[in-house]
């Protein structure tokens, strides 16, 4: 699937693997009321490895930025938030975004299969 058949929506690629990102796209998928998301399962030749990112409009977006794309186009309470973490400086955030992605294995732990709902199994589209 090309990138440009997802015109107007948002796709986060995500590590799988990872359970602290699982329960993350769960959570945006539940958020995302007006269906503005996508979720790519990350491919092992996509880098940087553990760095979430954000593609809107054939531009990426990656770790901090990333998270901020995210936040700005949920609900009024995260776009809230969302402006209020743009006060920092981005290289604060990727500092900090980078401390988390070092742990989260550790932290979160490593799954091979992850289950989703119908509606957000849905959402899951395979990048080429």
């Amino acid at each position: 699937m090309q990138l440009n058949s997802f015109e107007n929506k948002l796709i986060i690629v995500f590590d799988n693997n990872c359970v602290m990102c699982n329960s993350i796209v769960k959570f945006i998928a539940h958020q995302d009321k007006k269906d503005k998301f996508r979720f790519a399962e990350r491919s092992r030749a996509l880098e940087p490895a553990d760095t979430i990112i954000v593609i809107e409009n054939q531009k990426e977006y990656i770790k901090f930025s990333a998270i901020l794309k995210i936040l700005e186009n949920l609900n009024q309470f995260l776009r809230i938030i969302s402006n209020v973490l743009k006060l920092f400086p981005v290289n604060i955030g990727n500092f900090i975004y980078d401390r988390i992605a070092i742990r989260r294995m550790k932290i979160f732990g490593r799954t091979n299969t992850c289950e989703y709902d119908h509606e957000t199994q849905k959402r899951i589209v395979h990048l080429s």
